[in-house]
């Protein structure tokens, strides 16, 4: 069989469920990924990494799977100058 190592998530999972309360990657809504990797049930909720960078948790297309996986975004880099993070979600501030 040859090739070894650890198993990815390339590999199907065990299931084709995936959950996000806030339906995709929806930088301003704080939301919870539950769902399957390598026959893993995983649950994330989005989160702050500091007070500029949101760790967004979302449903990816793999193959005729969804899995659960995440990116980064800061919010100044997609909201402007004034937006930060909170509470897993961020918050665009126009009053500056």
């Amino acid at each position: 069989y040859g090739g070894g190592g650890s198993p990815t998530a390339e590999v199907a999972p065990f299931s084709n469920y995936c959950s996000d309360t806030d339906n995709g990657k929806m930088y301003k809504k704080y939301g919870r990924v539950t769902g399957f990797i390598n026959n893993q049930r995983v649950s994330h909720a989005d989160e702050c990494v500091d007070d500029q960078v949101v760790r967004e948790w979302y449903c990816k297309n793999q193959g005729s799977y969804r899995i659960p996986d995440d990116e980064y975004a800061s919010c100044p880099g997609v909201y402007g100058e004034g937006a930060f993070c909170a509470k897993g979600r961020c918050v665009v501030n126009y009053g500056r």
